[in-house]
């Protein structure tokens, strides 16, 4: 059995959707380790006279903010240094990463009446485009294989379900449901793979984020992953990839309660259609 954990990240101009893929065996590798090293960072934290932190948060880390704020302990090189041991961690057994993601510009050009429902609907379709690229990632390495993937709980847990029923109760999809054990709901209290998926998902959106800006950089944590045969898919929609999209799931998306404007758009039919 392999094993997704999908975790997003946003802010207010894009969501991502996104996390790592592994036989569960896999998983069962990355977990201690990952645990020791915030044990090991509580440690040093307990020693200088500071409070634990309760798991790792890529923003906060990132931002030196709540439980990784510079009053309790936390600097630019101890936060280096922690995300350098989990790029070591990545590349030690090789997860697959897939980050999908969206802007609100693009969004709301095909639905200009639900202005405060972008980051729902993005993340509906940020969702969506991530399993179809784990079924294409279990199509090329393990066709007999089937994933299992757990989501984090928070404000988006009803499209998740939403978006994944869709996927398999639509015959389309048949190609791409037969990879697909379950999905549901989890919290980083009893699921720390969570976890990983959250670095994954906030470097992909950093990603994302800049070249929906039309900055090509990328990241120096990102860098350090990229070509260590670490299987890595990043990837944003466009007004037309929307257009496609839309389409495909036109009727589907009024039931929701997204509302299309404007001309129709063109039909589409890929492998990985919708």
């Amino acid at each position: 059995m392999f094993k997704a954990y999908l975790d997003e990240s946003y802010n207010t101009r894009t969501v991502c959707v996104g996390g790592f893929l592994a036989h569960e065996k896999v998983w069962q590798e990355i977990e201690p380790k990952w645990k020791e090293r915030i044990a090991y960072e509580n440690r040093k934290s307990a020693k200088l006279g500071f409070p634990p932190i309760s798991r790792y948060h890529a923003t906060d880390c990132a931002n030196l903010k709540n439980e990784f704020a510079p009053e309790k302990g936390w600097d630019i090189p101890r936060q280096i240094k922690l995300t350098k041991r989990w790029i070591e961690i990545i590349q030690l057994h090789r997860p697959a990463g897939i980050v999908m993601g969206g802007g609100a510009a693009d969004f709301l050009k095909n639905f200009t009446s639900d202005t405060e429902r972008w980051r729902e609907g993005l993340y509906y379709f940020s969702i969506i485009m991530c399993l179809y690229h784990i079924a294409d990632l279990m199509e090329g390495t393990s066709p007999n294989e089937k994933v299992s993937v757990f989501y984090d709980r928070g404000k988006f847990a009803g499209m998740a379900d939403l978006a994944f029923h869709s996927l398999m109760d639509d015959p389309r999809n048949a190609h791409v449901a037969k990879y697909f054990f379950s999905m549901a709901p989890a919290g980083w209290e009893d699921c720390l793979p969570l976890q990983p998926a959250d670095f994954m998902v906030y470097e992909g959106f950093r990603r994302i984020d800049t070249s929906i800006r039309g900055i090509d950089s990328i990241r120096k944590s990102l860098q350090e992953m990229v070509g260590k045969k670490t299987t890595l898919i990043i990837g944003h929609f466009s007004e037309k990839t929307f257009e496609k999209m839309i389409e495909g799931k036109k009727k589907e998306l009024e039931e929701l309660g997204f509302f299309r404007e404007g001309p129709n758009s063109e039909t589409w039919n890929l492998k990985s259609s919708l």
